[in-house]
């Protein structure tokens, strides 16, 4: 049973600490980049079929 109750203590630090965040450099800076690069990704496309109709 205690291990029962230290499950919901340690999820609850787990969100409520900053420095989890703060020790995962890589996934804030990658989520970002995912998108700059999906966004980049679409430029592209448009720009090929933009191409072919000109």
């Amino acid at each position: 049973s205690r291990k029962g109750t230290s499950f919901p203590e340690q999820d609850y630090n787990r969100e409520a600490s900053p420095v989890a965040e703060i020790h995962s450099p890589r996934l804030v800076t990658s989520i970002p980049f995912g998108i700059s690069v999906s966004f980049l990704v679409q430029f592209v496309r448009v720009n090929k079929t933009l191409g072919e109709y000109m």
